[in-house]
């Protein structure tokens, strides 16, 4: 079987590529590893860039949206003296980021696929691949067997390498504990990010409260991940400092931090 390009990934980069190369007058193949509607429900949140968005827009998907924008981005460390402000308005643009579910975006882009008749393949997995000067052959597994085909460019969007000969992974020995906690403060348009001494602290603003990544060595993560709501709280009130008080969080998920490449 021949295949202009296909696309391995079926996340939000996966999607958005092969969505553009279909309005671009292409015929796209989206293989993905997980089953249908995974990337759907991805706990997780995004800062878009600027950038992004006017892809976004470019797409279509961006007014179906409900993104949070980020107007002022404090940075500071903790025990150390000083801070960093950055403001939208200092360089005219509307907002230096948005904040979105990761979920909520791969929504929106599987909804704009299906309408532009991007094809899909879900729950397959690509188990090798090689190039020569005519055409790259790909081999992928359904589960049910193999099957091989061949394309002119492959275009690895993956967010999850799996294991294999080809794939390379550095270790950052550190979680990102993930969560969305209110404070007794009204939720500006600030972005905060805290050095502290087991890593970056940042908080997010999104919805009606902060989407929180706590990062620490893994067996601090884990104990970040036992806590029950209050010593949490308590843990993130006295890591952050006092510009914010905390008062409620939401479950949290833990994630390693990995660089994955072929």
């Amino acid at each position: 079987m021949n295949e202009q390009v296909l696309v391995v990934g079926g996340g939000p980069v996966g999607m958005a590529l092969a969505l553009a190369l279909k309005r671009g007058g292409m015929d796209p193949l989206l293989v993905d590893a997980r089953e249908e509607g995974a990337a759907g429900r991805d706990p997780r949140v995004l800062a878009l860039a600027p950038g992004t968005r006017q892809t976004l827009e470019r797409l279509g998907v961006w007014s179906g949206l409900p993104p949070t924008e980020i107007g002022t981005i404090h940075i500071s460390q903790k025990g150390g003296f000083g801070r960093t402000v950055l403001r939208a308005s200092d360089y005219a643009l509307p907002a230096l980021g948005y904040v979105i579910e990761a979920g909520a975006l791969a929504r929106a882009l599987d909804a704009a696929c299906r309408a532009a008749g991007v094809r899909s393949r879900h729950g397959v997995l690509v188990q090798e691949a090689s190039a020569d000067a005519g055409c790259v052959r790909v081999t992928l597994d359904s589960g049910a067997g193999r099957e091989t085909l061949e394309t002119s460019l492959v275009a690895w969007a993956e967010g999850r390498l799996t294991e294999g000969p080809e794939v390379r992974v550095r270790d950052y020995h550190q979680h990102g504990v993930i969560t969305v906690a209110r404070t007794r403060e009204a939720r500006g348009n600030i972005a905060y990010e805290r050095f502290t001494e087991d890593g970056p602290l940042a908080l997010l603003p999104s919805g009606e409260g902060y989407a929180v990544v706590f990062t620490a060595a893994p067996e601090k993560a884990a104990e970040l991940m036992a806590m029950d709501d209050a010593t949490f709280l308590a843990r993130l009130q006295e890591q952050f400092g006092e510009r914010l008080h905390f008062v409620s969080v939401e479950p949290r998920f833990s994630y390693p931090l990995l660089l994955r490449y072929r």
